[in-house]
């Protein structure tokens, strides 16, 4: 059995029934029935459709459309499209050479309607040479219309929910299914194979105990789209009440709530337990931006049925993060090793790092910090040594401060007699302050009461230590010249050598380059043609190194491409197509696109998207084209968001592409820029 976010079980059987309701529609990407209807030296002359019995069982089962063109050379391809209500379905042929006819079918399977329209695109090459949209078909009442829904009811079977899916086929059929079922906390799925016969058949979907235990949701699921045979249906059904604890048969977690008890934060956790004996929980638990900051675990007895544990988490490691909460924790129940259950994504109040701050006893912190010319090469620096007091009262204070350089060596350990009390707002100090004259590398470390005389809330941050190299500008490696024609892509291969072993940043002084940390491509446009000069640096982030090197573009003829699929374009205020977002994920400029970029010339832009009046993507007049955030391609999956700004939709009710609130374009395909759309 294979199963979604969590185990999930499927079943199929086929039975007589004996009541019916209405049939569902499939959901698709959804084409506006606009006319761009366009001729230029080849038309179409006639159009035909027609219904066809292919397997001769009495039942046509297919739908055939035919053209006549005005030409019968080879060269052409044609495409046609079929709406059916919300469903869209694609076809494309290349025409047989010698012959102006061109033939195309479509299963009726897929297919309900008893009335359809269609359009017929002709290319050649990558040009467009002829359209008509909405043409429309005869009427078809006797054909295999395949998979209908008829019913949907949930029930409790054993330890698992089981759905029916009372559907009526026309045909036989090997079915693919796949169901989602949503809670407030999330979705889990199952999903599996069916062999439908014709007339009524149940498909039974089973969710097992394991993936509803650990949803810990009581409440009614929804089940929104089934996918059967290729189908997406709109189920729209709203399951009975079930709550998670009826179903689960192993130890689970059934309740959890935090506070602070003593300065450390307090985790009361309620949970089931199906025998008596040895237990875990498990806690790791993070700030808001998914640091980890620290993790306890505890062993436990708990008796069979309901039990209540009272655990602290380590105070100690949320304060020295200084990050406030709220907090997030997962807390895991462990049996002899292996997880029974887990609460995922807890959220804690809103507690400050302060609050966990232990009380009456000192808390010293030692620091150093230099002069930063050596960053630049400068061997003269200036050491700050200071020792503070952020607790208690604290008596007996030694510092000690050594290294390798011979002005450290001659530094003696001090003694500091007493620091007053301090806290998080006021505290206490010493500093000591030396000069380093004409230094090579060296280290430098200061620790505060290195015999641990003194009693601390925190003794981690009793210790500091500097390793520095006078730094070595980079030396990076001279360029050749390159050349390339229009549409060629330019690669420099940045390489340099750093005295220092220093992580290097690489670049080039344009845009016109894509980064790859030293790697760095210009796929040129038609547009590009020239001579050009270009600086390249390598920089250690104080010190850098560069040269220059030159490139020649020659002149090339322009030639743009076409993924021959349904179009959303744009046009500069001529009327010239200047983009093109596809149901396939791809898209195409004429110009080049800028991220992390908000253009704000209204009047320059022929087409713009806004998020609460700030524009998060605009194509230019010139076809340029500006995102406030990232470009990403080339995904496998792009998940539905309604919160969404822009969404082009494949022909199966998939997400091609979408730009999200933040200005960033997700595309399933790629995207090219300097062309003409």
């Amino acid at each position: 059995m294979r199963g979604g976010k969590e185990d999930a079980g499927f079943i199929f059987m086929t039975a007589l029934l004996f009541f019916y309701v209405s049939i569902t529609n499939v959901s698709a990407f959804v084409l506006p029935k606009y006319d761009f209807s366009y001729v230029s030296d080849v038309n179409v002359t006639a159009f035909a459709d027609y219904m066809v019995d292919s397997n001769n069982d009495g039942l046509n089962d297919s739908l055939r459309i035919s053209v006549e063109l005005n030409s019968s050379k080879d060269g052409y391809f044609i495409a046609f499209s079929i709406e059916d209500g919300s469903n869209l379905l694609t076809k494309g042929m290349a025409k047989n050479l010698g012959s102006s006819f061109a033939n195309i079918s479509f299963d009726s399977y897929l297919l309900h309607s008893t009335k359809f329209n269609y359009s017929v695109k002709i290319y050649e090459g990558n040009i467009l040479k002829f359209r008509k949209d909405s043409i429309e078909t005869k009427e078809y009442d006797n054909y295999e219309r395949g998979i209908f829904l008829e019913d949907v009811f949930d029930y409790k079977d054993g330890n698992s929910i089981a759905v029916n899916f009372i559907v009526n086929s026309t045909i036989d059929i090997q079915s693919d299914v796949f169901v989602i079922m949503k809670y407030s906390g999330g979705e889990i799925f199952s999903y599996g194979d069916a062999d439908i016969k014709k007339g009524d058949n149940i498909i039974k979907v089973k969710f097992d105990n394991e993936s509803l235990k650990r949803t810990h949701y009581s409440g009614n699921f929804t089940i929104q789209y089934a996918k059967i045979a290729g189908k997406l249906i709109n189920v729209s059904h709203t399951t009975q009440h079930y709550d998670y604890k009826d179903f689960a048969e192993g130890p689970y977690i059934s309740n959890v709530s935090d506070s602070i008890n003593n300065g450390n934060l307090h985790f009361s956790i309620e949970s089931y337990a199906d025998f008596s004996g040895d237990y875990s929980f498990e806690a790791s638990l993070y700030d808001l931006y998914d640091g980890l900051t620290g993790s306890s675990n505890w062993t436990v007895q708990l008796s069979n049925g309901k039990n209540t544990m009272e655990l602290d988490f380590n105070s100690s490691a949320i304060y020295s993060k200084k990050s406030n909460g709220p907090y997030i924790a997962d807390i895991r129940l462990v049996k002899n090793g292996s997880v029974e259950d887990e609460i995922k994504n807890y959220r804690t109040s809103a507690y400050n790092f302060t609050d966990f701050i232990a009380s009456g006893l000192p808390d010293l912190r030692v620091s150093i910090s230099l002069s930063d010319g050596y960053h630049y090469g400068i061997n003269n620096l200036t050491a700050n040594v200071t020792v503070i007091n952020k607790g208690e009262k604290a008596f007996n204070v030694f510092l000690d401060v050594f290294g390798n350089s011979s002005a450290i060596k001659e530094y003696q350990p001090n003694y500091l007699s007493y620091l007053d009390e301090g806290n998080q707002n006021t505290y206490s100090s010493s500093s000591y302050i030396f000069e380093i004259i004409n230094a090579s590398d060296f280290e430098i470390n200061a620790i505060a009461d290195i015999n641990g005389i003194v009693e601390e809330s925190n003794e981690t941050n009793n210790i500091d230590s500097k390793i520095i190299r006078i730094n070595k500008k980079p030396q990076l490696v001279p360029l050749g010249n390159s050349s390339v024609s229009e549409t060629g892509i330019i690669k420099v291969n940045l390489s340099a050598t750093d005295i220092n072993g220093d992580n290097l940043d690489y670049s080039i002084n344009s845009t016109l380059f894509r980064k790859n940390r030293s790697i760095f491509e210009w796929k040129t446009s038609y547009l590009d043609a020239g001579n050009y000069t270009f600086k390249a640096t390598a920089s250690d982030g104080y010190l850098n190194d560069s040269v220059v090197f030159y490139v020649e573009v020659f002149d090339a003829p322009a030639i743009f491409p076409d993924d021959n699929s349904s179009k959303f374009y744009i046009k500069d205020r001529n009327g010239m197509r200047i983009a093109w977002f596809s149901n396939q994920g791809n898209a195409a400029i004429k110009g080049s696109v800028y991220e992390s970029s908000e253009n704000n010339l209204e009047a320059d832009n022929a087409f713009s998207v806004k998020y609460k009046s700030r524009n998060i993507m605009s194509v230019a007049d010139n076809g340029s084209m500006h995102i406030a955030g990232t470009l990403h391609q080339n995904l496998n999956y792009l998940p539905y968001n309604p919160e969404n700004q822009f969404t082009i939709r494949d022909s199966n009710e998939g997400v091609a592409l979408y730009l999200n609130s933040s200005g960033s374009l997700f595309m399933k395909g790629n995207f090219t820029q300097n062309g003409i759309p």
